[in-house]
């Protein structure tokens, strides 16, 4: 689409220009007038127009001063004079700003539509060898970077001479040195599980860019390029150890990545041993894999040296029946206080201990929240309604990263446990049913009195009646009580706007959600999240 705006202060040969010029015909897909230069610098601003038709003799702002200004800001832009008089000093300055052409009044018709078609034929041209020269220079980037990532892959090869690769270092445009220190970190990305396929590849190649852009500022040599779909290379020529220097720049780095991730990923950076020679590469990158497996005791978001790890390639991390007898034992006696201490206990020792093998910690948990969904069902509580409980389990601490997410899921599993059971004991069996019929029901926007009352097979007002006598509240207040902590809980994804989130609640109207979420939590969705999550 080709933009233009018509700057004229003349009324009359303003609006006659706009009516009887063939825009169409010339190209020019959309015209804007304004009556000075300073309307057409507003108008500008939001147009980004591609050529300006200009009157030189305006009030406020002439049309040298106008084109002065706009060929600062859109150097591309064609510029073409109207003038009804020709001097020495005008034509000086319309040949200084590069202008297009003049045309004197009164306005030849003929010569117009030359002269507009003659800028619309120069801007695309000059627009169409624009975008080719981007092209060829995105795809010569692309080669350089594919060269790059190709050599940091080739470099933590235990089967590679560097020295054979001198080439691959002069087509990357790299100098090749053996004779230095060199250390290699990694970056892992851990990605947000919502994304598709697609969406994560879109976000991995401009991340390849970016992250080479970040580390031109960070050192003056490196290789770098993604190992795999998680692993982020890269190899530098330094000596890099924990101390402060280098934590602080890394840091930088760190926070320049994820202040463009948008919610997509979590970015943590283990670094490897210093070693002497490119040769000893291999055994850097092995330190700085290391040191990525202790993002599972050091959490994600963190920087991670390898000098000092003292993570265990063995250990016995497991609970002993000891423990699953007394972890038994209080959660069928009631012993919510002793049950949380016992995990926690358990929680601290392993977050001690840094075993390596945190597949073997992963089985463990899923064997105490097997025994939590047996004892729960024991005592006649159910904590989901899954049919395929094991795989249910996996997958709810396969996708976490870290040794403390998997602890407080099992934590939060536990205290629901015991709000269940203290539910059910405290109200009676049927209270306790129709409780359990709303918090299953709570997203259908229908659920109402009757469909609760029609499911425990009573009448509206006797239900109404008994469920406010047992429990204090009526049914209503207890469904939206239900449904606003379901809300809080949806509220810790980032990426679930407030309209789905009300509809995933029941409510299918966003700003009466927000009111009711206000009227509880004294904040609107928003606020609180931004409180709380962010």
């Amino acid at each position: 689409m080709i933009k233009l705006i018509l700057v004229e202060d003349e009324r009359a040969t303003r609006e006659g220009l706009l009516k009887h010029t063939p825009w169409n015909q010339i190209g020019i897909d959309r015209v804007e007038d304004a009556r000075n230069g300073v309307e057409a610098l507003e108008k500008a601003e939001w147009l980004e127009p591609d050529i300006i038709l200009t009157d030189v003799s305006m009030p406020r702002m002439d049309g040298i001063q106008l084109a002065t200004r706009l060929r600062e800001k859109y150097p591309q832009c064609k510029i073409i004079f109207l003038s009804g008089y020709s001097d020495k000093e005008y034509l000086k300055s319309a040949i200084k700003l590069n202008a297009l052409n003049y045309i004197e009044k009164p306005i030849d018709e003929d010569e117009l539509i030359v002269t507009l078609s003659k800028a619309v034929v120069q801007y695309k041209s000059e627009r169409d060898q624009k975008a080719k020269d981007d092209r060829m220079q995105d795809q010569v980037r692309r080669n350089t970077d594919l060269v790059r990532q190709k050599l940091a892959v080739e470099l933590i090869k235990s089967d590679v001479d560097p020295a054979e690769l001198r080439g691959t270092f002069e087509d990357a445009g790299v100098e090749y040195r053996a004779d230095r220190y060199y250390t290699t970190a990694v970056v892992k990305f851990n990605w947000n599980r919502a994304l598709t396929h697609n969406e994560k590849e879109s976000c991995r190649s401009l991340l390849s860019s970016k992250i080479y852009s970040l580390l031109g500022e960070l050192a003056d040599w490196f290789v770098a390029g993604f190992l795999d779909s998680e692993l982020y290379l890269v190899h530098f020529k330094e000596r890099i150890q924990a101390v402060q220097h280098w934590d602080n720049k890394l840091n930088v780095l760190r926070e320049k990545i994820m202040a463009v991730s948008e919610g997509n990923y979590a970015a943590t950076i283990g670094v490897g041993l210093p070693v002497y020679g490119l040769v000893g590469l291999k055994n850097s990158f092995n330190r700085a894999m290391k040191a990525i497996e202790m993002q599972f005791y050091e959490g994600v978001n963190t920087i991670i040296f390898s000098n000092g790890l003292s993570a265990r390639e063995s250990g016995n991390p497991l609970p002993d029946d000891a423990f699953l007898a007394a972890f038994g034992e209080y959660l069928g006696g009631d012993k919510r206080k002793e049950a949380l201490l016992l995990l926690n206990d358990y929680y601290s020792g392993l977050a001690a201990s840094k075993v390596s093998d945190n597949g073997m910690i992963r089985n463990r948990y899923l064997k105490l929240l097997f025994d939590l969904h047996s004892m729960a069902k024991k005592r006649g509580v159910r904590l989901t309604d899954e049919e395929d409980l094991y795989g249910y389990l996996w997958r709810s601490i396969s996708g976490m990263d870290t040794l403390e997410k998997i602890h407080l899921y099992l934590v939060d599993q536990v205290e629901v446990f015991f709000k269940l059971v203290e539910d059910k004991e405290a109200y009676g069996r049927n209270v306790y049913e129709i409780m359990k019929f709303i918090q299953h029901q709570y997203p259908n926007q229908k659920l109402s009195v009757r469909l609760i009352a029609e499911s425990q097979n009573f009448s509206e007002s006797y239900l109404c009646t008994f469920f406010k006598k047992i429990t204090g509240k009526t049914l209503n207040d207890y469904i939206t009580e239900v449904r606003i902590e379901k809300s809080k809980e949806l509220l810790k994804d980032r990426n679930l706007k407030i309209y789905e989130i009300a509809k995933k609640v029941g409510y299918d109207n966003e700003n009466y959600f927000a009111k009711v979420f206000r009227k509880y939590e004294n904040a609107s969705p928003s606020e609180f999240r931004k409180r709380f999550f962010l």
